[in-house]
């Protein structure tokens, strides 16, 4: 029984008059008849218990499987200098602990082959918490001394005085041959050496917390349809920042391979075991700080439940980390007193869950029949929580029964929908494109032909950092406080569990601060975002670039076009009033008479010959004959696409990314490599590409740097030859990307740029 055919059978028991709030609609569920709520439970229970598990293999072929991944990585591990290949061993390393059963030497030695490997790269933290999972997993006791003098090693990297003192002392227990005495000695000396710059030096933190800047701002209430809003009550100078907001709660979409806990994407994986790999943390900290929510969650990844409930999980996620905090300041008795005392919590400002709960929901704008959706599926997370968790024994010494509490934390869960629909947000990241498309477990920092060591890159990999994707669905109140405006007054960096906000232009004292929900003026048209803003947050934008005479202004300067006519040469707009975009070309493969494109102005068909040969001969770029053909025509788009058209940069990008796939050392598909001559031609068409980038979406932008890579490259590789004021402004836009992705381009910029510039 799917989702939907388990909630037909349960409409029945909740039938919904009139909605009042969450914690009414959740009672009409819990007020049933006994006999009643029974029934519609036990259904709950039933398809809950028929959602289907993965079986482990059985501990003999896990070993097996375990082992066989091992053997290979020693071989990459130890071959010769030409073989030798240090991550790919790291990478089979991973699948070994992924494939080993819990508590068995497999696993183990599978953590300190990883830990031997990762050390070499420089990824020492990595490299110390697998030492630690080996010694956990029950490692060898006769073969410890090799552990605890790589522990001892890679706290010596990490600065870590405390850590590496301690292990020194337990080796100097053990009967170390001449070899390890003198790996003691050496490390015995590193540390005196740390102990006397104690004072000046910190030691190395994996986690860095950032403080809360909210210092430009202030929150004003008004009575008209704005409610709580921001206003800026200080001058705020262009790309200064205007914010930061640490999102309380964070959930992967997608199964995105990101830690759980702080939300980095560039990872070596420590997965949970026990849910079948769909979980990850960055370090043993984060999964240890992340260890009491997901000891809720472990049985739903195990069942493959949250995949059937979609937003609700991100819902339950802030509901599991925010309400204990209040169980432990009430002393109610029922569910209506917890839940009026939840409602009117202001005065607990030290408790962050105040921000979440206070958050704005349109869920009384929504169809009742959207609203009986939500509420089953926040009664059946509920029964989850109840059935497979320890949850409710959070609140076991409290005043109010269990019964209460459940209510009330399918209202907040509810609740926690309502605002999602209209509060939720996205991290959005630069992310690397995969290298082997059909290994669904690789992580990036694990492709053995891209890396030369812990964060470099190796020369001409940077355009594999191109791709942009949203990982992350978040919860930031405060965020949440800004009105929406199509022209929004910040650009948002996201960086772990972290938005930074930067001001798109100089925002006056006492001026409201915007965000735009959806798509903005310059990429999209004004009648869809009106159709979106009204469909899903319930108003009508009367913006700046919405309430004027020509709304579409600024988009359809990306899609002027020169008429093909003689007689009439005007440059136009086409009218597609029945489409909510412009961009005709992104659903067509071959143009033709039935859906040709008409002149605005003296109505004629246009031809657009050249379409059908730039589509065509992109897909044979592999010879360097149509590569000429298609530069030359790409060439002569200017006489009928104007400035940076839409289309024009579709096929820019096209020819860009195409090229890098025959350049030598580079490229990995079979072809002509790309010829002396090409490469001016190349460049000419990225930095096209690159400044229309910029002028829609700005060049301190997440869109602009992930393109920029290219031109990286190309330098790099000693095509083309930058400038210094070029390239200080290529890398002043990196203060718009994760801090993690802003040490991969500052590495390559130190090892394959910085001697280049002109």
């Amino acid at each position: 029984m799917d989702m939907q055919s388990l909630f037909m059978s349960q409409a029945s028991f909740l039938i919904l008059d009139k909605y009042e709030n969450e914690f009414e609609t959740i009672s009409i569920l819990h007020n049933l008849p006994e006999e009643k709520r029974i029934s519609q439970t036990d259904i709950s229970k039933d398809w809950l218990s028929s959602l289907s598990v993965n079986e482990k293999e059985d501990q003999n072929t896990a070993v097996k499987s375990s082992v066989h991944y091992r053997e290979i990585g020693n071989r990459f591990f130890a071959s010769n200098n030409e073989r030798r290949n240090v991550v790919a061993a790291t990478n089979l390393y991973t699948k070994a602990i992924f494939a080993a059963p819990e508590k068995s030497e497999a696993l183990a030695l599978a953590h300190a082959n990883r830990a031997t490997a990762l050390q070499e790269l420089g990824y020492y933290q990595q490299a110390y918490d697998d030492c630690e999972c080996a010694l956990e997993e029950g490692y060898p006791s006769h073969l410890i001394h090799k552990v605890l003098t790589r522990q001892a090693y890679c706290a010596w990297k990490l600065k870590d005085v405390d850590r590496l003192s301690t292990h020194l002392d337990a080796l100097s227990e053990k009967k170390l041959n001449e070899s390890f005495m003198d790996k003691y000695k050496q490390l015995r000396n590193g540390l005196n050496e740390l102990l006397k710059n104690k004072n000046t030096e910190e030691s190395s933190k994996q986690c860095k917390e950032v403080v809360l800047e909210k210092k430009s701002q202030q929150i004003k209430t008004s009575l008209d349809e704005r409610g709580r809003y921001m206003v800026a009550s200080e001058d705020i100078g262009e790309n200064e920042v205007v914010f930061v907001e640490r999102a309380q709660s964070i959930l992967p979409v997608n199964r995105f391979k990101i830690c759980q806990q702080c939300a980095a994407t560039l990872i070596i994986p420590f997965p949970c075991r026990f849910c079948y790999m769909q979980v990850f943390y960055c370090s043993l900290e984060c999964k240890k700080l992340h260890k009491n929510i997901h000891s809720y969650e472990c049985v739903g990844y195990q069942k493959q439940l949250f995949g059937h409930v979609g937003i609700a999980h991100l819902a339950m996620r802030i509901m599991l980390e925010g309400l204990p905090q209040f169980a432990r300041n009430l002393e109610c008795t029922n569910a209506k007193e917890i839940w009026e005392s939840l409602m009117n919590s202001n005065n607990l400002k030290n408790i962050e869950y105040v921000q979440s709960l206070n958050m704005i929901t349109h869920l009384g704008e929504m169809a009742k029949g959207d609203i009986v959706w939500f509420a089953l599926v926040a009664d059946l997370l509920v029964t989850y929580l109840d059935e497979y968790t320890e949850f409710f024994n959070n609140f076991s010494k409290t005043a109010a029964c269990l019964s209460d509490w459940k209510l009330v934390t399918g209202a907040l869960i509810l609740r926690h929908i309502g605002q999602l629909i209209v509060n939720g947000h996205t991290f959005c990241s630069i992310v690397a494109m995969p290298t082997n498309q059909n290994d669904n477990m690789e992580f990036t920092l694990l492709s053995d032909d891209m890396w030369n060591g812990a964060y470099r890159l190796k020369l001409g990999f940077l355009h594999k950092f191109c791709s942009y994707e949203e990982t992350a669905a978040a919860n930031l109140p405060y965020l949440s406080i800004c009105n929406h405006a199509c022209i929004q007054s910040f650009q948002s960096k996201f960086s772990g569990r972290y938005v930074q906000t930067h001001a798109t232009n100089f925002i006056p004292k006492n001026k409201e601060i915007f965000n735009c929900y959806t798509l903005d003026y310059r990429k999209s048209k004004q009648k869809h975002r009106s159709e979106d803003l009204k469909d899903v947050y319930k108003f009508k934008c009367k913006c700046i670039k919405c309430d004027t005479k020509n709304p579409d202004k600024d988009y359809e300067a990306f899609h002027q076009y020169r008429c093909e006519n003689t007689e009439c040469r005007k440059i136009f707009v086409p009218k597609m009033p029945n489409s909510n975009t412009l961009n005709w070309w992104d659903s067509i493969d071959e143009l033709d008479s039935k859906n040709a494109i008409k002149c605005s102005i003296c109505r004629s068909k246009q031809s657009f010959e050249w379409f059908n040969i730039i589509k065509n001969l992109l897909k044979v770029m592999y010879s360097r004959s149509s590569r000429h053909l298609l530069f030359e025509t790409f060439r002569k788009l200017d006489n009928v696409l104007i400035d940076y058209h839409e289309m024009k940069l579709f096929f820019a990008y096209a020819i860009v990314s195409g090229c890098f796939n025959y350049i030598d050392g580079i490229g990995d598909n079979s072809g002509d490599h790309l010829g002396a001559e090409e490469f001016p031609k190349l460049v000419d068409v990225l930095k096209l590409y690159l400044i229309g980038v910029a002028k829609q979406c700005r060049y301190n932008s997440i869109e602009y740097v992930a393109n920029m890579t290219y031109l990286w490259d190309l330098i790099a590789i000693g095509v083309y030859k930058c400038d210094n004021v070029e390239m200080r402004k290529m890398l002043d836009s990196l203060e718009m990307v994760s801090d993690e992705i802003k040490l991969i381009f500052m590495h390559y910029y130190e090892d394959h740029l910085k001697y280049t510039i002109n």
